[in-house]
């Protein structure tokens, strides 16, 4: 899921420095292979993490976040976007995506010290 977090967030913050289709297309296609992981790894954290009789909660809560992150994120996008700039949003949400990445990997190496 790293891996897939990485690419997902380094494609997005490389979209604000593109300036031909070819260029964004590309870089499209690779943030969808970085994304392509997360729904595998989400049902594999709920199979490790949950018993059966909770899984289908915490399922229900990953898919309203699914449902309410774009639209979310298209209101504050187009406000942000409006007032900065296209490109300036893609740099923030996939530079901001990459520094997360640094102490979720922390406390992932903590998790599986433990065990």
């Amino acid at each position: 899921m790293v891996i897939g977090f990485f690419l997902w967030s380094a494609a997005t913050s490389a979209t604000g420095f593109l300036h031909g289709f070819t260029a964004l297309m590309v870089l499209r296609l690779v943030l969808g292979i970085g994304e392509s992981v997360a729904y595998p790894a989400y049902s594999k954290i709920l199979a490790k993490c949950f018993p059966a009789a909770q899984r289908a909660s915490a399922n229900s809560i990953i898919a309203s976040g699914l449902a309410c992150g774009p639209a979310f994120g298209m209101l504050l996008g187009g406000v942000l976007m409006s007032r900065f700039g296209w490109r300036s949003f893609f740099w923030v949400l996939g530079s901001i995506s990459l520094v997360w990445l640094l102490p979720w990997l922390s406390s992932c190496n903590r998790v599986t010290a433990r065990h």
